[in-house]
């Protein structure tokens, strides 16, 4: 059971947490969280741990289960555009579960697509968020790094999948003949008439 300390611990973390709220349901959930007793509370936490869980971001997105700008995918992995992008075209690798690692052969894959962007280099930068062994696919125009980044719209990362997925049609070449000079053309027979 939480102590009257770890008590009051959780129940500012959870006033912080719904700060953003709208006034009336936050006035709401403050008197709940206040009515609770500390055994309700640690009850409210355990649930809600196991819901956080059950409920990873990178699973849903791997599921299909949350939309997401997919620009490749192997058996292991999918490759997305970050939402949050330190630079354009920044790009995750996330393996299907938890225990996997990230498919580098799909990292090479979406390096080839973002020098469409001509990027000066592009860094992989491994990361693991909420249990996901990942790969940040940066392209690099400037000093960017993955400190300062910027919310998308959902507008511009829909243009930039659809010109990193878009296929370039490869022309059939064809082979350009020399032409034979004449004096070794074959020589026609002379007609008699």
């Amino acid at each position: 059971m939480l102590s009257e300390e770890q008590a009051e611990q959780v129940r500012k973390q959870l006033f912080k947490q719904i700060e953003s709220w709208p006034e009336e349901k936050r006035e709401e959930a403050e008197e709940q969280i206040e009515a609770m007793s500390n055994e309700e509370l640690e009850q409210f936490i355990k649930e809600n741990m196991e819901n956080q869980e059950q409920q990873c971001i990178f699973c849903s997105i791997t599921e299909g289960k949350i939309s997401s700008f997919k620009i490749g995918e192997s058996q292991d992995s999918v490759a997305i555009l970050e939402i949050n992008p330190a630079s354009k075209g920044h790009s995750l690798i996330i393996p299907r579960s938890h225990s996997s690692k990230p498919d580098k052969k799909l990292a090479e894959q979406v390096i080839k697509k973002l020098k469409k962007l001509k990027p000066k280099k592009i860094d992989i930068i491994p990361g693991n968020l909420q249990g996901h062994e990942i790969l940040n696919v940066l392209p690099i125009y400037n000093q960017e790094s993955l400190s300062k980044r910027e919310k998308a719209s959902q507008e511009s990362l829909k243009g930039l999948q659809e010109k990193l997925n878009k296929v370039k049609e490869k022309k059939p070449r064809l082979k350009k003949e020399k032409p034979i000079p004449l004096e070794k053309l074959p020589k026609a027979p002379k007609r008699i008439p």
